[in-house]
């Protein structure tokens, strides 16, 4: 469970215009590598997604000629639930994620605190 709000890049640009819907396992994938943690994609799947996501974009002022139109920040507000999905045994799972300090971008400012839960193995990390 995100214990805080969480910034994420979908990065839609490869289905952008391709005239046809995103299949559920492309979107999975999408949530997936948007949490930025290489050591999941390899051996970690969504199974599902419970979560509030709002977007948000400004202007940059700075700039005077150019397109002043920042690019959308994507965020996940705190109390949303990923699920994943594995074939790991108990104690790789578990040294998987408590290595992990968070999810997503500018993690430095407090964005993409977690806390990961087990069920009947011990509650809450």
């Amino acid at each position: 469970m995100l214990t805080s709000d969480t910034k994420l890049n979908y990065n839609l640009k490869d289905f952008k215009n391709r005239g046809k819907s995103i299949t559920m396992d492309e979107y999975k994938n999408i949530w997936l590598t948007s949490l930025c943690i290489p050591e999941l994609i390899e051996d970690f799947k969504i199974e599902k997604v419970y979560a509030e996501v709002f977007n948000f974009r400004g202007y940059d002022t700075s700039k005077v000629e150019e397109y002043q139109r920042k690019q959308p920040t994507h965020m996940v507000q705190k109390g949303s639930v990923i699920i994943f999905k594995t074939s790991k045994d108990f104690q790789n799972i578990l040294d998987t994620f408590t290595s992990l300090d968070s999810f997503g971008f500018d993690t430095i400012n407090g964005f993409g605190q977690f806390d990961f839960y087990f069920g009947n193995y011990g509650g809450a990390y």
